[in-house]
């Protein structure tokens, strides 16, 4: 069940020592995943941006603000590998 998934993963979390664990809950498959920090941080920046635009549009090409958030996710993630 859901709530059984939900139990796994805190149960791993405790084990890894991590204090917060952003879950992700899918209802129809009923899927429960861990969602790294820094995704979740990721998705916040962009639907921000997202807000801030007046109307809905077509890009063909990556806007500047979400270039930066995108290349700043990628240096941190690199940052924290090597």
């Amino acid at each position: 069940t859901e709530a059984t998934e939900v139990l796994e993963v805190l149960r791993w979390s405790q084990n890894s020592h991590i204090a917060t664990v952003p879950i992700a809950i899918e209802n129809e498959n009923r899927k429960v995943s861990y969602v790294r920090l820094q995704a979740n941080r990721v998705a916040h920046d962009l639907a921000q941006a997202a807000r801030s635009l007046a109307s809905s549009q077509v890009y063909n090409y990556c806007l500047p603000c979400l270039y930066c958030i995108l290349r700043n996710s990628i240096e941190e993630q690199q940052s924290e590998i090597g």
